[in-house]
């Protein structure tokens, strides 16, 4: 059984240009045999409320557990620079827009129930829990891109009380309905709603890091809950220096890469 992974970021390379994986910051949450699973924790996107408060308020089996993931069929293990993002999703020339981009999730708004549509949030509240969503989309304004693949919407936060796994110290996921109403509820702890994620195999992650597209740090709840912009700047010399530190086989030693 390999060693687990959880609870690390993974800081692409700056020589990585693909536009989904440029200057990406991923969090591996989920491991099962030699699979694993990581979100990315800054590609904000913009979805129409309505849109998004569906994928949260449907009783979709998915929605129900952070285990039930999407794995990539047999994922190669080669790793040419400029095709990372074709390693863990469908055709995503057609399907994922540059971190640049503001993808919007969901259709035009005039598509939607008129009911929907209300006040500031854009949506009318029938329910508790859809009243809950609605000020998630108030308070949060954004939430992330996780990568290509299909999958629970999560919950990367700080809160231990909703806790469903926990990836690093003081840093928690979840994707149970309950939880992420308690999470929008409470006002006190950090937290993003992230949709979509990347698989790997073992081999394959490696093959990335070894061919240097990834450079991989533990997680800290300061970087994963770091501004979007700030996150990949903050991490990247740190973690190429940690990359650095393994290839030529010299201890890591964490603050060398601030010395002149």
């Amino acid at each position: 059984m390999s060693p687990s992974l959880i609870g690390n970021l993974l800081v692409s390379s700056s020589l990585v240009e693909d536009p989904l994986m440029g200057k990406a910051v991923c969090l591996l949450v989920h491991q099962e045999d030699d699979r694993l699973i990581g979100v990315m924790l800054n590609r904000p996107i913009h979805p129409h409320p309505a849109a998004f408060l569906n994928l949260l308020a449907n009783d979709h089996p998915k929605s129900t557990s952070i285990n039930r993931f999407d794995f990539p069929d047999e994922p190669n293990t080669k790793s040419p620079e400029g095709d990372l993002a074709r390693e863990h999703g469908d055709d995503l020339g057609n399907t994922s827009p540059p971190p640049t981009a503001e993808p919007e999730l969901g259709d035009d708004p005039g598509d939607h129930d008129n009911n929907l549509v209300s006040d500031q949030t854009g949506l009318i509240a029938n329910s508790d829990a859809e009243r809950t969503i609605a000020a998630a989309t108030k308070t949060l304004g954004t939430v992330h891109f996780g990568g290509p693949l299909s999958g629970p919407v999560v919950a990367v936060h700080g809160s231990s009380e909703f806790a469903e796994a926990e990836t690093g110290s003081g840093i928690y996921v979840a994707a149970q309905k309950p939880n992420l109403e308690g999470l929008v509820r409470q006002q006190s702890n950090p937290f993003r709603l992230i949709v979509g994620h990347i698989g790997w195999n073992t081999q394959q992650l490696q093959a990335e890091m070894d061919a240097g597209f990834w450079h991989m740090v533990p997680a800290t709840s300061d970087a994963v809950f770091a501004n979007d912009l700030e996150m990949w700047p903050q991490l990247i010399r740190r973690a190429t220096a940690r990359s650095v530190a393994r290839w030529i086989g010299t201890p890591d030693v964490p603050m060398a890469y601030q010395v002149n």
